[in-house]
Protein backbone atom coordinates (compact mmCIF):
# COMPACT_ATOMS: atom_id res chain seq x y z
CA UNK A 1 0.00 0.00 0.00
CA UNK A 2 0.83 3.78 -0.51
CA UNK A 3 0.66 6.06 1.63
CA UNK A 4 0.63 10.07 1.80
CA UNK A 5 1.03 12.39 4.15
CA UNK A 6 0.67 16.07 3.49
CA UNK A 7 1.89 18.18 6.87
CA UNK A 8 1.31 21.95 7.20
CA UNK A 9 2.21 23.17 11.03
CA UNK A 10 -1.38 23.05 11.88
CA UNK A 11 -3.14 20.19 10.14
CA UNK A 12 -2.54 16.89 8.22
CA UNK A 13 -3.99 14.83 5.56
CA UNK A 14 -3.05 11.13 5.11
CA UNK A 15 -4.26 8.96 2.51
CA UNK A 16 -4.40 5.40 2.01
CA UNK A 17 -3.82 3.75 -1.21
CA UNK A 18 -3.72 0.27 -2.47
CA UNK A 19 -1.51 -0.41 -5.05
CA UNK A 20 -3.82 0.22 -8.30
CA UNK A 21 -4.05 3.64 -6.73
CA UNK A 22 -7.60 2.72 -4.80
CA UNK A 23 -8.01 5.01 -1.88
CA UNK A 24 -8.57 2.57 1.12
CA UNK A 25 -8.62 5.32 3.96
CA UNK A 26 -8.39 9.03 4.60
CA UNK A 27 -8.02 10.92 8.01
CA UNK A 28 -7.06 14.33 9.59
CA UNK A 29 -4.48 15.08 11.96
CA UNK A 30 -2.33 17.55 13.58
CA UNK A 31 0.17 19.15 11.98
CA UNK A 32 3.62 18.36 12.09
CA UNK A 33 6.88 20.14 11.44
CA UNK A 34 9.97 19.06 12.35
CA UNK A 35 11.19 23.16 13.37
CA UNK A 36 8.71 23.34 15.99
CA UNK A 37 8.58 19.39 17.37
CA UNK A 38 10.83 17.23 19.32
CA UNK A 39 11.09 13.53 18.11
CA UNK A 40 8.57 12.19 20.73
CA UNK A 41 5.97 15.12 19.79
CA UNK A 42 6.41 14.37 16.64
CA UNK A 43 6.26 10.12 17.24
CA UNK A 44 3.02 11.23 19.55
CA UNK A 45 1.66 13.01 16.48
CA UNK A 46 2.17 10.29 13.65
CA UNK A 47 0.71 8.26 16.64
CA UNK A 48 -2.95 9.84 16.36
CA UNK A 49 -3.37 8.60 12.53
CA UNK A 50 -4.76 5.40 14.32
CA UNK A 51 -7.01 4.69 11.44
CA UNK A 52 -4.23 4.47 9.41
CA UNK A 53 -1.70 2.80 11.34
CA UNK A 54 -4.25 -0.60 11.38
CA UNK A 55 -2.85 -0.85 8.03
CA UNK A 56 0.79 -0.21 9.00
CA UNK A 57 2.51 -3.76 8.25
CA UNK A 58 0.76 -3.57 4.42
CA UNK A 59 2.45 -0.06 3.99
CA UNK A 60 5.78 -0.42 1.81
CA UNK A 61 5.57 3.40 0.13
CA UNK A 62 5.40 6.57 2.23
CA UNK A 63 5.28 9.66 0.97
CA UNK A 64 5.57 12.72 3.19
CA UNK A 65 5.46 16.10 2.64
CA UNK A 66 5.53 18.81 5.07
CA UNK A 67 6.44 22.58 6.47
CA UNK A 68 9.67 22.74 7.72
CA UNK A 69 11.58 19.68 5.70
CA UNK A 70 13.22 21.55 3.51
CA UNK A 71 16.47 20.62 5.10
CA UNK A 72 17.85 16.84 4.77
CA UNK A 73 18.29 16.94 8.83
CA UNK A 74 14.64 17.25 9.24
CA UNK A 75 13.99 15.07 6.56
CA UNK A 76 15.74 12.34 8.22
CA UNK A 77 13.85 13.28 11.75
CA UNK A 78 10.77 12.52 10.00
CA UNK A 79 11.70 9.46 7.89
CA UNK A 80 12.95 7.99 11.49
CA UNK A 81 9.66 8.36 13.39
CA UNK A 82 7.91 7.19 10.50
CA UNK A 83 9.96 3.89 10.19
CA UNK A 84 8.81 3.11 13.96
CA UNK A 85 5.38 3.00 13.02
CA UNK A 86 5.50 2.22 9.56
CA UNK A 87 8.73 -0.67 9.67
CA UNK A 88 8.28 -2.34 5.89
CA UNK A 89 7.92 0.98 4.38
CA UNK A 90 11.03 3.11 1.94
CA UNK A 91 10.12 6.67 3.16
CA UNK A 92 10.35 9.86 0.72
CA UNK A 93 9.88 12.98 2.78
CA UNK A 94 9.51 16.35 1.09
CA UNK A 95 8.84 20.27 1.85
CA UNK A 96 5.35 21.38 1.59
CA UNK A 97 6.71 23.49 -1.76
CA UNK A 98 7.82 20.43 -3.50
CA UNK A 99 3.91 19.23 -2.36
CA UNK A 100 2.85 22.24 -3.74
CA UNK A 101 4.99 21.60 -7.40
CA UNK A 102 3.69 18.67 -7.62
CA UNK A 103 -0.16 19.01 -6.84
CA UNK A 104 -0.45 22.06 -9.01
CA UNK A 105 2.06 22.80 -11.55
CA UNK A 106 2.71 20.55 -14.66
CA UNK A 107 4.34 23.20 -17.18
CA UNK A 108 6.91 25.96 -16.24
CA UNK A 109 5.46 28.27 -13.58
CA UNK A 110 5.84 29.75 -9.94
CA UNK A 111 3.86 27.76 -7.22
CA UNK A 112 3.34 29.85 -3.43
CA UNK A 113 2.03 28.70 -0.63
CA UNK A 114 -0.35 30.59 0.76
CA UNK A 115 -2.01 29.19 4.60
CA UNK A 116 -0.34 29.72 8.23
CA UNK A 117 2.95 31.06 6.11
CA UNK A 118 4.09 31.84 2.76
CA UNK A 119 6.83 30.67 0.66
CA UNK A 120 7.65 30.17 -3.41
CA UNK A 121 9.62 28.69 -5.80
CA UNK A 122 10.21 28.48 -9.23
CA UNK A 123 9.21 25.30 -11.40
CA UNK A 124 10.91 25.46 -14.57
CA UNK A 125 8.66 21.93 -16.00
CA UNK A 126 10.96 19.51 -14.94
CA UNK A 127 13.33 21.30 -11.96
CA UNK A 128 12.32 23.01 -8.64
CA UNK A 129 14.04 26.37 -8.12
CA UNK A 130 14.67 27.79 -4.66
CA UNK A 131 15.09 31.93 -5.02
CA UNK A 132 15.29 32.56 -1.35
CA UNK A 133 16.06 30.88 2.50
CA UNK A 134 12.18 31.41 4.61
CA UNK A 135 13.31 33.21 8.22
CA UNK A 136 9.27 32.11 8.85
CA UNK A 137 6.34 34.17 10.51
CA UNK A 138 8.42 37.11 12.25
CA UNK A 139 10.74 38.02 9.26
CA UNK A 140 8.84 37.27 6.30
CA UNK A 141 5.54 35.47 5.88
CA UNK A 142 3.97 37.84 3.65
CA UNK A 143 0.01 37.20 2.87
CA UNK A 144 0.07 34.63 5.05
CA UNK A 145 -2.38 33.63 7.99
CA UNK A 146 0.01 34.41 10.72
CA UNK A 147 0.73 38.06 8.54
CA UNK A 148 -2.73 39.17 8.19
CA UNK A 149 -3.48 37.94 11.86
CA UNK A 150 -0.34 40.36 12.72
CA UNK A 151 -1.77 43.31 10.70
CA UNK A 152 -5.46 43.03 12.09
CA UNK A 153 -3.70 42.96 15.72
CA UNK A 154 -1.85 46.11 15.27
CA UNK A 155 -4.73 47.98 13.26
CA UNK A 156 -6.86 47.02 16.69
CA UNK A 157 -3.97 48.68 19.14
CA UNK A 158 -3.28 51.27 16.58
CA UNK A 159 -6.64 51.97 16.58
CA UNK A 160 -6.49 51.99 12.66
CA UNK A 161 -9.75 49.54 12.63
CA UNK A 162 -12.75 50.97 11.70
CA UNK A 163 -14.95 51.17 14.82
CA UNK A 164 -17.30 48.87 13.88
CA UNK A 165 -15.50 46.11 12.99
CA UNK A 166 -13.16 46.79 16.08
CA UNK A 167 -16.50 45.79 18.41
CA UNK A 168 -16.65 42.78 16.34
CA UNK A 169 -13.15 41.98 16.82
CA UNK A 170 -13.56 42.64 20.33
CA UNK A 171 -16.50 40.29 20.80
CA UNK A 172 -14.75 37.62 18.62
CA UNK A 173 -11.55 37.12 20.55
CA UNK A 174 -10.07 37.73 24.01
CA UNK A 175 -7.34 40.72 23.23
CA UNK A 176 -6.25 40.81 26.95
CA UNK A 177 -2.76 42.49 26.71
CA UNK A 178 -1.06 40.15 28.78
CA UNK A 179 -3.01 37.12 27.25
CA UNK A 180 -1.82 37.79 24.13
CA UNK A 181 2.15 38.78 25.13
CA UNK A 182 2.20 35.15 26.28
CA UNK A 183 0.82 33.69 23.23
CA UNK A 184 3.74 35.60 21.29
CA UNK A 185 6.59 35.12 23.24
CA UNK A 186 6.29 32.47 25.89
CA UNK A 187 3.59 29.90 24.49
CA UNK A 188 4.78 27.22 21.75
CA UNK A 189 3.81 28.16 18.16
CA UNK A 190 3.26 31.70 17.77
CA UNK A 191 2.47 31.82 14.39
CA UNK A 192 -0.57 29.63 14.36
CA UNK A 193 -1.64 32.00 17.13
CA UNK A 194 -1.57 34.75 14.78
CA UNK A 195 -2.62 32.99 11.72
CA UNK A 196 -6.27 32.01 13.80
CA UNK A 197 -6.99 35.75 13.79
CA UNK A 198 -7.08 35.47 10.01
CA UNK A 199 -10.06 34.04 10.09
CA UNK A 200 -11.90 37.08 11.36
CA UNK A 201 -11.35 38.22 7.79
CA UNK A 202 -13.47 35.88 5.95
CA UNK A 203 -16.06 35.76 8.81
CA UNK A 204 -17.10 39.96 8.61
CA UNK A 205 -17.10 39.54 4.63
CA UNK A 206 -14.85 40.16 1.93
CA UNK A 207 -17.02 43.03 0.92
CA UNK A 208 -15.75 45.43 3.59
CA UNK A 209 -13.74 48.14 2.19
CA UNK A 210 -11.28 47.31 5.30
CA UNK A 211 -10.86 43.83 4.55
CA UNK A 212 -10.20 44.45 0.92
CA UNK A 213 -7.71 46.82 1.27
CA UNK A 214 -6.01 44.86 3.66
CA UNK A 215 -5.90 41.77 1.44
CA UNK A 216 -4.48 44.03 -1.38
CA UNK A 217 -1.94 45.51 0.80
CA UNK A 218 -0.49 41.80 1.43
CA UNK A 219 -0.88 40.52 -2.11
CA UNK A 220 1.45 43.36 -2.96
CA UNK A 221 3.76 42.45 -0.94
CA UNK A 222 4.18 39.07 -1.66
CA UNK A 223 4.05 40.63 -5.25
CA UNK A 224 6.78 42.60 -4.52
CA UNK A 225 9.00 40.68 -1.99
CA UNK A 226 8.52 36.90 -3.28
CA UNK A 227 7.46 36.75 -6.82
CA UNK A 228 9.65 39.48 -8.33
CA UNK A 229 12.41 37.38 -7.57
CA UNK A 230 11.72 35.42 -10.76
CA UNK A 231 12.45 37.68 -13.58
CA UNK A 232 9.98 36.17 -15.68
CA UNK A 233 6.95 36.25 -13.26
CA UNK A 234 5.06 38.11 -15.24
CA UNK A 235 5.40 35.20 -18.38
CA UNK A 236 4.16 32.58 -16.29
CA UNK A 237 1.01 31.41 -14.04
CA UNK A 238 1.83 31.54 -10.40
CA UNK A 239 -0.23 28.67 -8.80
CA UNK A 240 -1.28 29.04 -5.09
CA UNK A 241 -2.00 26.16 -2.47
CA UNK A 242 -3.64 27.07 1.10
CA UNK A 243 -6.67 28.65 2.54
CA UNK A 244 -5.96 31.87 2.69
CA UNK A 245 -5.11 32.10 -1.32
CA UNK A 246 -8.15 29.79 -1.45
CA UNK A 247 -10.73 31.75 -0.14
CA UNK A 248 -9.96 35.26 -1.28
CA UNK A 249 -8.79 34.09 -4.60
CA UNK A 250 -11.31 36.57 -6.46
CA UNK A 251 -9.23 39.43 -4.37
CA UNK A 252 -5.75 37.65 -4.59
CA UNK A 253 -6.23 37.56 -8.87
CA UNK A 254 -7.76 40.95 -8.42
CA UNK A 255 -4.32 42.07 -7.19
CA UNK A 256 -2.13 40.14 -9.34
CA UNK A 257 -3.84 41.43 -12.32
CA UNK A 258 -3.40 44.77 -11.85
CA UNK A 259 0.12 44.29 -11.84
CA UNK A 260 0.12 42.36 -14.76
CA UNK A 261 0.31 38.54 -13.13
CA UNK A 262 -1.69 35.92 -14.10
CA UNK A 263 -2.74 33.23 -11.47
CA UNK A 264 -2.74 30.10 -12.23
CA UNK A 265 -4.35 27.43 -10.14
CA UNK A 266 -5.36 28.17 -6.82
CA UNK A 267 -6.30 24.73 -4.16
CA UNK A 268 -6.93 24.73 -0.77
CA UNK A 269 -4.84 22.41 0.17
CA UNK A 270 -2.57 19.67 -2.03
CA UNK A 271 -3.38 16.19 -1.01
CA UNK A 272 -5.74 15.57 -3.98
CA UNK A 273 -2.91 17.28 -6.19
CA UNK A 274 -0.62 15.00 -4.53
CA UNK A 275 -2.70 11.43 -5.13
CA UNK A 276 -3.26 12.45 -8.84
CA UNK A 277 0.43 12.68 -9.75
CA UNK A 278 1.67 9.76 -7.85
CA UNK A 279 -1.20 8.07 -9.47
CA UNK A 280 0.31 9.34 -12.61
CA UNK A 281 3.81 7.55 -11.85
CA UNK A 282 2.13 4.09 -10.99
CA UNK A 283 0.91 4.15 -13.94
CA UNK A 284 3.81 5.01 -15.67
Amino acid sequence: MILLVDSGSTKSDWWLADSKGKVIQKQKTLGINPVMFTPDEIKERISLASDILAYAHQVTQIYFYGAGCGLITNQNLIRTALLAFYSRAEVEVQSDLVAAVRATATEPGIVCILGTGSNSCYFDGKNIHFGFDSLGYSVMDEASGNYFGKQLLRDYFYKRMPVKIAKQFESRFDLTTDKILLHLYKEHMPAKYLASFAKFIFEIGLTETYVINLLEKGFVELVEYQLMLWPNYKEVPIHFIGSIAYFAKEELRNTLSKRGVTAGRIQKAPIHGLYNYHIREIKK
